[in-house]
């Protein structure tokens, strides 16, 4: 609300409420000894847009127009149609188009989907046998070696941990809906591999 006050003589008045944004509201008054505050509600010609993503604090465009990590919390919009896109590497592109209207209250939620990305890993000694160990990947344990393991197209680190023959680690570079495979070769001080075949 925005407080305003000027003196009227008793009597009947018309009276006109005006602020930037709004759309103008008169009504006649009659003005009496005492009375108490009069009160205006001016339709508002813009309308609020509220956008947040799933998972959270996803980058994304508005029209092209990149917007943000931080999410979108009842920002004014001029009426019309938007285009509201996500905008991650790791995510596919996908979002909706809205069309906003004059005093609309809109909140949007884009759910994104991963862009996806597979990997194998065999396990062996120095002498070629074939080792049991654990996969992990940034973290994750995806479970026992060999696989394949569906996993995120923006997995950084693939890492093989085993009882006795210790561990093995390397970067990961994949591509989006295809199956890397890695030879991991195993010995107790192990800590890097030939790159993936």
């Amino acid at each position: 609300s925005t407080p305003c006050s000027k003196y009227l003589r008793l009597g009947s008045h018309r009276v006109e409420m005006q602020a930037d944004r709004y759309h103008p509201a008169s009504d006649n008054i009659r003005v009496k000894s005492g009375m108490s505050a009069v009160a205006f509600d001016l339709e508002a010609t813009f309308a609020l847009l509220t956008v947040t993503t799933e998972p959270p604090g996803l980058a994304f465009l508005i029209n092209d127009k990149k917007v943000g990590e931080e999410g979108l919390q009842r920002r004014e919009f001029a009426p019309g149609s938007y285009d509201l896109k996500l905008n991650d590497q790791c995510y596919l592109r996908s979002g909706q188009r809205v069309v906003l209207q004059e005093g609309q209250d809109r909140t949007v939620q884009l759910d994104a989907k991963r862009r996806r990305s597979g990997l194998r890993v065999d396990v062996e000694d120095a002498r070629g046998n074939a080792l049991a160990g654990q996969v992990w990947v940034d973290d994750k344990n995806l479970g026992a070696a060999p696989g394949p393991f569906e996993l995120s197209y923006c997995a950084q680190k693939v890492e093989v941990r085993t009882q006795n023959h210790g561990n093995w680690s390397q970067e990961l570079a994949l591509v989006e809906d295809q199956i890397a495979t890695l030879r991991a070769v195993l010995t107790r001080t192990s800590n890097n591999s030939p790159p993936p075949r």
